[in-house]
């Protein structure tokens, strides 16, 4: 049994990156969950809708950042198609072929689903 203990810390996925977006386990469905991974590195920034940023790095390959559950974020990005974004585990539409910049794209659920979030 001494080596028992060992094995309780299981390797995590990045769920948050850099401590963004705290994991949580209330029920925040309604406001869906917004998963945006990352097929290839890929320079990623979130800003609120008074601009500050939220969150800005470059993702690497097979990384995850799950969106904070606040209303008007907007992602830019300097390659879209290298991005697949989720909302509650479902893909979404993509927001662009590889190598596409996209400046506006609105972080909500019914946007995202619904193929409209990309404003530039």
């Amino acid at each position: 049994p001494a080596g028992a203990a060992t094995a309780s810390a299981a390797p995590q996925t990045a769920v948050a990156l850099a401590g963004s977006a705290p994991p949580s386990t209330d029920s925040g469905a309604a406001a869906g969950r917004i998963d945006i991974k990352a097929t290839a590195d890929c320079w990623v920034q979130i800003r609120a809708p008074d601009q500050p940023i939220v969150f800005s790095r470059v993702l690497k390959t097979g990384e995850t950042y799950r969106v904070p559950a606040r209303s008007g974020l907007v992602l830019r990005t300097g390659n879209a198609g290298a991005l697949t974004i989720a909302v509650d585990g479902k893909q979404v539409p993509a927001i662009g072929p590889l190598g596409a910049l996209r400046r506006n794209v609105v972080l909500e659920p019914a946007a995202l689903t619904g193929g409209t979030a990309v404003q530039g």
